[in-house]
Protein backbone atom coordinates (compact mmCIF):
# COMPACT_ATOMS: atom_id res chain seq x y z
CA UNK A 1 0.00 0.00 0.00
CA UNK A 2 2.57 2.18 0.81
CA UNK A 3 4.77 1.51 -2.31
CA UNK A 4 1.57 2.46 -4.51
CA UNK A 5 1.11 5.89 -2.22
CA UNK A 6 5.11 6.27 -3.21
CA UNK A 7 4.39 5.68 -6.74
CA UNK A 8 1.16 7.37 -7.27
CA UNK A 9 3.25 10.32 -5.75
CA UNK A 10 5.89 10.24 -7.72
CA UNK A 11 4.05 9.70 -10.69
CA UNK A 12 1.57 12.41 -10.90
CA UNK A 13 4.65 15.13 -10.21
CA UNK A 14 7.03 13.61 -12.88
CA UNK A 15 4.12 13.21 -15.62
CA UNK A 16 3.37 16.69 -15.15
CA UNK A 17 6.58 17.93 -16.55
CA UNK A 18 6.54 14.74 -19.31
CA UNK A 19 3.90 16.60 -20.53
CA UNK A 20 5.29 19.23 -22.48
CA UNK A 21 8.77 17.72 -23.22
CA UNK A 22 8.32 14.51 -24.90
CA UNK A 23 8.02 15.50 -28.72
CA UNK A 24 11.42 14.89 -30.45
CA UNK A 25 12.88 17.74 -31.97
CA UNK A 26 15.04 17.30 -35.32
CA UNK A 27 18.18 18.58 -35.97
CA UNK A 28 21.30 17.86 -37.69
CA UNK A 29 23.70 15.47 -36.20
CA UNK A 30 27.39 13.99 -37.38
CA UNK A 31 27.08 9.83 -37.30
CA UNK A 32 29.44 7.73 -39.06
CA UNK A 33 27.54 8.17 -42.58
CA UNK A 34 28.27 11.72 -42.48
CA UNK A 35 25.98 14.77 -41.35
CA UNK A 36 22.16 13.53 -41.28
CA UNK A 37 18.80 14.85 -40.36
CA UNK A 38 17.91 13.32 -36.42
CA UNK A 39 14.80 13.47 -34.18
CA UNK A 40 16.20 14.26 -30.56
CA UNK A 41 14.79 13.76 -27.09
CA UNK A 42 15.86 15.81 -23.89
CA UNK A 43 15.49 13.39 -21.28
CA UNK A 44 15.81 14.71 -17.99
CA UNK A 45 16.26 13.11 -14.63
CA UNK A 46 18.47 9.61 -16.51
CA UNK A 47 21.84 9.26 -16.74
CA UNK A 48 23.72 7.65 -20.01
CA UNK A 49 23.29 3.77 -18.50
CA UNK A 50 19.80 3.91 -17.53
CA UNK A 51 18.79 5.28 -20.97
CA UNK A 52 20.87 2.27 -22.66
CA UNK A 53 19.13 -0.12 -20.96
CA UNK A 54 15.81 1.77 -21.84
CA UNK A 55 16.96 1.30 -25.60
CA UNK A 56 17.48 -2.37 -25.08
CA UNK A 57 14.57 -3.42 -23.18
CA UNK A 58 12.12 -1.05 -25.66
CA UNK A 59 13.57 -2.65 -29.05
CA UNK A 60 13.73 -6.50 -27.75
CA UNK A 61 10.67 -7.36 -29.46
CA UNK A 62 12.42 -6.90 -33.20
CA UNK A 63 16.16 -6.41 -32.67
CA UNK A 64 19.09 -6.03 -30.61
CA UNK A 65 20.65 -2.76 -30.24
CA UNK A 66 24.41 -2.97 -30.92
CA UNK A 67 26.75 -0.77 -30.14
CA UNK A 68 29.73 0.90 -32.66
CA UNK A 69 32.69 2.02 -30.55
CA UNK A 70 34.43 3.75 -33.22
CA UNK A 71 31.44 5.95 -34.07
CA UNK A 72 30.15 5.89 -30.50
CA UNK A 73 26.60 5.03 -31.53
CA UNK A 74 23.83 2.65 -31.17
CA UNK A 75 22.83 0.60 -34.69
CA UNK A 76 19.44 -1.04 -35.06
CA UNK A 77 20.45 -2.91 -38.84
CA UNK A 78 17.75 -3.90 -40.78
CA UNK A 79 14.77 -3.52 -38.61
CA UNK A 80 11.01 -3.34 -39.52
CA UNK A 81 9.61 -1.23 -36.17
CA UNK A 82 6.00 -2.27 -34.80
CA UNK A 83 4.06 0.45 -35.57
CA UNK A 84 4.98 2.03 -38.45
CA UNK A 85 4.46 0.43 -42.18
CA UNK A 86 7.89 0.85 -43.89
CA UNK A 87 8.06 -1.31 -46.73
CA UNK A 88 12.05 -2.22 -46.55
CA UNK A 89 13.90 -2.22 -43.44
CA UNK A 90 15.58 0.44 -42.39
CA UNK A 91 19.00 0.82 -40.71
CA UNK A 92 18.48 3.27 -37.23
CA UNK A 93 21.44 5.01 -35.71
CA UNK A 94 21.05 6.19 -32.30
CA UNK A 95 23.10 8.82 -30.29
CA UNK A 96 23.24 8.76 -26.65
CA UNK A 97 24.73 12.21 -25.41
CA UNK A 98 24.59 12.78 -21.39
CA UNK A 99 24.46 16.48 -20.90
CA UNK A 100 24.36 16.44 -17.34
CA UNK A 101 24.71 13.80 -14.87
CA UNK A 102 20.81 13.40 -15.19
CA UNK A 103 19.94 15.18 -18.68
CA UNK A 104 20.70 12.95 -21.30
CA UNK A 105 19.78 13.76 -25.16
CA UNK A 106 18.88 10.96 -27.04
CA UNK A 107 18.97 11.08 -31.19
CA UNK A 108 17.77 8.62 -33.72
CA UNK A 109 18.88 8.61 -37.57
CA UNK A 110 16.41 6.62 -39.56
CA UNK A 111 18.04 5.45 -43.02
CA UNK A 112 15.40 4.87 -45.15
CA UNK A 113 17.45 2.91 -47.99
CA UNK A 114 17.11 5.63 -50.52
CA UNK A 115 16.80 8.39 -48.18
CA UNK A 116 17.25 9.78 -44.64
CA UNK A 117 13.99 10.59 -43.55
CA UNK A 118 13.09 14.30 -42.60
CA UNK A 119 9.53 15.04 -41.71
CA UNK A 120 8.86 17.80 -43.73
CA UNK A 121 9.33 15.68 -47.03
CA UNK A 122 7.84 12.21 -45.37
CA UNK A 123 5.22 13.55 -42.86
CA UNK A 124 3.13 10.53 -42.41
CA UNK A 125 6.02 8.58 -41.84
CA UNK A 126 7.37 10.76 -39.27
CA UNK A 127 4.27 10.81 -37.25
CA UNK A 128 4.44 7.34 -36.93
CA UNK A 129 8.08 7.68 -36.23
CA UNK A 130 7.19 10.31 -33.63
CA UNK A 131 4.49 7.94 -32.21
CA UNK A 132 6.83 5.52 -31.75
CA UNK A 133 9.34 8.02 -29.96
CA UNK A 134 7.05 8.92 -27.58
CA UNK A 135 6.69 5.57 -26.65
CA UNK A 136 10.42 4.95 -26.47
CA UNK A 137 9.97 8.34 -24.03
CA UNK A 138 8.13 7.21 -21.83
CA UNK A 139 9.84 3.67 -21.33
CA UNK A 140 12.85 5.89 -20.66
CA UNK A 141 10.41 7.80 -17.92
CA UNK A 142 9.24 4.67 -16.68
CA UNK A 143 12.53 3.94 -15.72
CA UNK A 144 13.49 7.57 -14.04
CA UNK A 145 10.26 6.89 -12.17
CA UNK A 146 11.08 3.35 -11.10
CA UNK A 147 14.56 4.55 -10.05
CA UNK A 148 13.36 7.33 -8.09
CA UNK A 149 10.46 4.97 -6.23
CA UNK A 150 13.52 2.62 -5.53
CA UNK A 151 15.30 5.51 -3.98
CA UNK A 152 12.22 6.95 -1.94
CA UNK A 153 11.56 3.28 -0.80
CA UNK A 154 14.90 2.90 0.59
CA UNK A 155 14.78 6.36 2.61
CA UNK A 156 11.41 4.93 3.89
CA UNK A 157 12.88 2.01 5.03
CA UNK A 158 16.19 3.88 7.14
CA UNK A 159 13.63 5.49 8.31
CA UNK A 160 11.50 2.79 9.45
CA UNK A 161 14.67 1.61 10.54
CA UNK A 162 15.31 4.46 12.93
CA UNK A 163 12.42 4.37 14.35
CA UNK A 164 12.33 1.11 15.44
CA UNK A 165 15.92 1.92 16.94
CA UNK A 166 13.48 4.78 18.55
CA UNK A 167 10.46 2.68 19.56
CA UNK A 168 13.12 0.17 21.48
CA UNK A 169 14.98 2.50 22.88
CA UNK A 170 11.95 3.29 24.55
CA UNK A 171 10.66 0.08 25.61
CA UNK A 172 13.49 0.16 27.36
CA UNK A 173 13.84 2.81 29.15
CA UNK A 174 9.85 2.45 30.07
CA UNK A 175 11.47 -1.55 31.45
CA UNK A 176 14.34 0.84 33.31
CA UNK A 177 11.63 3.17 34.77
CA UNK A 178 9.64 -0.41 35.86
CA UNK A 179 12.76 -1.72 37.57
CA UNK A 180 14.00 2.04 39.16
CA UNK A 181 9.88 2.00 40.57
CA UNK A 182 10.16 -1.27 42.10
CA UNK A 183 13.49 -0.66 43.58
CA UNK A 184 12.17 2.88 45.17
CA UNK A 185 9.59 0.67 46.64
CA UNK A 186 12.23 -1.73 47.85
CA UNK A 187 14.08 0.96 49.11
CA UNK A 188 11.15 2.69 50.75
CA UNK A 189 10.41 -0.28 52.85
CA UNK A 190 14.07 -0.86 53.62
CA UNK A 191 13.60 2.45 55.13
CA UNK A 192 10.85 2.15 56.94
CA UNK A 193 12.33 -0.95 58.38
CA UNK A 194 15.61 0.82 59.19
CA UNK A 195 13.75 3.72 60.81
CA UNK A 196 12.54 1.11 62.96
CA UNK A 197 15.51 -0.70 63.44
CA UNK A 198 16.76 2.43 64.50
CA UNK A 199 14.53 3.13 67.36
CA UNK A 200 14.42 -0.01 68.76
CA UNK A 201 18.39 0.26 68.98
CA UNK A 202 18.42 3.85 70.14
CA UNK A 203 16.08 2.77 73.20
CA UNK A 204 18.96 -0.07 73.58
CA UNK A 205 21.57 2.56 73.86
CA UNK A 206 19.97 4.59 76.14
CA UNK A 207 19.05 1.25 78.15
CA UNK A 208 22.76 0.53 77.89
CA UNK A 209 24.09 3.66 78.91
CA UNK A 210 21.63 2.93 82.17
CA UNK A 211 23.21 0.00 82.50
CA UNK A 212 26.81 1.66 81.95
CA UNK A 213 26.11 4.93 84.77
CA UNK A 214 24.40 1.98 87.54
CA UNK A 215 27.93 0.22 86.77
CA UNK A 216 30.01 3.15 87.01
CA UNK A 217 27.98 4.49 89.87
CA UNK A 218 28.85 1.17 91.59
CA UNK A 219 32.59 0.99 90.95
CA UNK A 220 32.88 4.93 92.44
CA UNK A 221 31.14 4.14 95.70
CA UNK A 222 33.37 1.18 96.41
CA UNK A 223 35.67 1.89 99.51
CA UNK A 224 33.97 5.18 100.14
CA UNK A 225 31.79 3.82 102.72
CA UNK A 226 34.74 2.55 105.34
Amino acid sequence: MENRFFLLMILGQFWSGLLFSQEATERKIAISLGVQNAFCLDISGADRKMVESALAEFCQSFTKPKYNKKAKEWQLNQVRIPGIQNKEPWDVFVIIQEQTKSSVTTSFVFDLGSSFLIEKEKPELSKAVRQWLRDYYFAVSRKIVLEEVINEEKKLTALKRDLNKLQDKNNHLQKEIEKAKLKIAENEKAIELNLTDQENKQRQVEAQQLSVRAATDKLNSIGKNN
